[in-house]
């Protein structure tokens, strides 16, 4: 899916591309800052999720690639500071999760958490563990940092 160049879209709500069975190829624009829960869930033929240059991606909410079971690297932009929980979830063939700034995060049980445990997101293979299985129904922020 290519979107138009210089696309006005800031959001993938919730659901929006749910259970797409011929989608395998996706360039997130630049302006989009949020995907919603869910956004490509049972997206079995996803095998590349790309955000454009520039992106200001900043929060993925909860599923949002749940059981993209062809799926197997993704790099996450720089902007992002909110992932929420189970993002990955059922993605047997992801291998590698590249964060473009792994520095500051952290994870909790829950989104309005008091108490949030610092994690380092620099391994994109360990990453995989992290998020599939180990941390898989935590939330993750990025804090300011030092």
């Amino acid at each position: 899916m290519t979107f138009e160049e210089g696309s006005l879209l800031t959001e993938i709500q919730d659901s929006a591309f749910d259970s797409c069975s011929h989608l395998r190829n996706i360039i997130i624009p630049a302006g989009v800052t949020a995907i919603g829960n869910s956004a490509f869930w049972r997206c079995v033929r996803l095998e590349s999720v790309t955000f454009a240059d520039g992106s200001q991606l900043a929060t993925l909410e909860g599923n949002v690639f749940d059981e993209c079971i062809k799926l197997a690297t993704i790099t996450l932009p720089a902007s992002l500071t909110t992932i929420g929980s189970n993002i990955f979830a059922n993605c047997s063939a992801l291998t590698s999760v590249v964060f473009a700034d792994s520095s500051n995060w952290t994870y909790a049980d829950t989104a309005d958490s008091a108490e949030w445990t610092a994690v380092n997101l620099s391994d994109s293979a360990a990453n995989v563990e992290l998020l599939i299985q180990t941390l898989a129904g935590k939330y993750f922020k990025k804090s300011a940092g030092d």
